[in-house]
């Protein structure tokens, strides 16, 4: 890439960033006269250009990286540098999970090793979406708008009448700053796109690639702090007293990833956008990114209902798009790509 197609793709995605921050200030009431908006924006992006200019600098270890945070719509969101990491695991990892009884489709799911790169930055939700983010998306209508969801999606919420998730009054799982659970791959889809069309940015799940990332960054750690499990870092079934339900988000910052993003392992599965009947090596353009059909999709970072080996930041689940569970959530990223 030379630099004129980097300073160019710099220019979309800040162009991109700054109006839709302007966006927000001018829903809250603030009218902007075009010399206003010309003036504003360079305020605006004057730190997101440096962060992002540093961040299109490709990292090769993960302490050539400090976390930066940006508020979009009252969501933070953290900054992923380009770089490469070695995806999945090695034959020993396999193994190794092989002899404590792992199912053999999960463990070898995770073969071939390989490297995966990206010439951009990209952005991702600091915590799991939470109830209180959740709720505008009900508020807004998501259930009765059918541009939100796909074909399936929307006949699916229609044959059973979805008007929100299946856990939305249990007392357990509702508390405004737990992670939003009991929703399929179809609702946090349906999510992601309203949370787009509302800030006016190309947010979306995350591709399993993407989020092993985050998480893991060029080092290729198996947790998100290093190479050895913390219980007191994630919450996990080793978490004592045991946990019964999630957790606030972001309750464990000593779990925070190199990128600064929190419980990346533990607390919920997390749905990505991946369609999980495709095997490894993973590419974006094999059609595993197609949002139609009813595929199984990814899962990943375990949860409060699992251990610590499946909490590992390599681990691959999968469930079918239309099934819940209160141990599953999910969190979106922001890449130029869209």
């Amino acid at each position: 890439m030379n630099n004129h197609q980097r300073r160019f793709g710099l220019t979309v995605l800040l162009s991109v960033l700054a109006l839709a921050l302007l966006a927000q200030v001018n829903s809250q009431g603030q009218q902007f006269t075009t010399a206003q908006a010309q003036e504003a924006t360079p305020t605006v992006s004057d730190e997101l250009t440096v962060a992002l200019e540093r961040a299109r600098t490709p990292v090769t270890a993960n302490d050539q990286w400090t976390p930066f945070a940006q508020d979009f719509d009252g969501v933070t969101m953290m900054l992923v540098p380009a770089g490469c990491f070695m995806m999945g695991s090695t034959q020993a990892q396999v193994d190794e999970q092989l002899s404590i009884g792992m199912n053999r489709d999960l463990a070898e799911s995770q073969l071939p090793q390989h490297e995966q790169c990206w010439d951009e930055p990209f952005w991702i939700d600091q915590t799991e979406v939470t109830n209180a983010q959740y709720q505008r998306f009900i508020d807004a209508g998501g259930y009765t708008n059918r541009a939100y969801w796909t074909e399936i999606g929307w006949s699916w919420r229609e044959v059973n009448n979805t008007t929100q998730p299946v856990c939305w009054t249990d007392n357990r799982y509702n508390g405004a700053d737990q992670p939003v659970v009991c929703v399929p791959w179809y609702e946090a889809f349906a999510y992601a796109n309203w949370r787009a069309e509302e800030t006016g940015l190309p947010v979306r799940l995350p591709t399993e690639a993407e989020r092993e990332y985050a998480a893991r960054g060029p080092d290729a750690l198996l947790y998100p702090w290093g190479n050895d499990f913390v219980a007191a870092n994630a919450i996990t079934s080793e978490t004592n007293p045991r946990p019964q339900a999630a957790a606030a988000v972001g309750s464990r910052p000593d779990g925070a990833s190199w990128v600064g993003a929190f419980d990346l392992s533990g607390n919920v599965w997390e749905w990505m956008s991946s369609n999980c009947d495709r095997s490894y090596p993973y590419a974006a353009d094999d059609g595993r990114e197609d949002a139609a059909g009813s595929s199984n999709r990814c899962l990943r970072g375990g949860s409060w209902s699992g251990d610590q080996v499946l909490a590992r930041a390599l681990f691959r689940n999968w469930f079918y798009p239309h099934s819940w569970s209160p141990d599953r959530g999910f969190r979106l990223v922001l890449s130029s790509a869209g």
